[in-house]
C-alpha cells in the first residue's frame, strides 16, 4: 500500500488511525510505505480551519534535514507503525 501525506492535511490526519488498523491487520501480507510528500496547507499557504483550530501550523519544508524532522514527527504525533517500532 502506498500512502500519500503530510501533517498539515487534515484529510491524512484524520484517516491515520484507519490506515494503522490496516496496517495491524494485514502488514504480514502487504508492504505498507508513506511519502511525506510537500505540506499540504503549510504556513504561509492557504490555512485550513481545521488546521488552525488544532494549532497545526508548520511552514513548508526548505531543506531535506527539515523534511524528515516533519515526517518523524508526523510518525511520532499519529502513532504510524514503522518496521522499528
Amino acid at each position: 500500500m502506498l500512502v500519500l501525506g503530510s501533517y498539515t492535511c487534515p484529510k491524512f490526519r484524520s484517516q491515520a488511525p484507519i490506515l494503522n488498523a490496516l496496517y495491524e491487520r494485514y502488514h504480514d501480507r502487504a508492504e505498507f510505505l508513506l511519502v511525506y510528500i510537500r505540506e499540504a496547507h503549510g504556513a504561509g499557504s492557504w490555512q485550513s480551519t481545521i488546521n488552525q483550530r488544532e494549532g497545526v501550523d508548520l511552514a513548508d519544508a526548505t531543506t531535506f534535514e527539515q523534511k524528515r524532522g516533519y515526517a518523524a514527527s508526523c510518525v511520532r504525533k499519529l502513532k504510524i507503525p514503522t518496521r522499528h517500532g
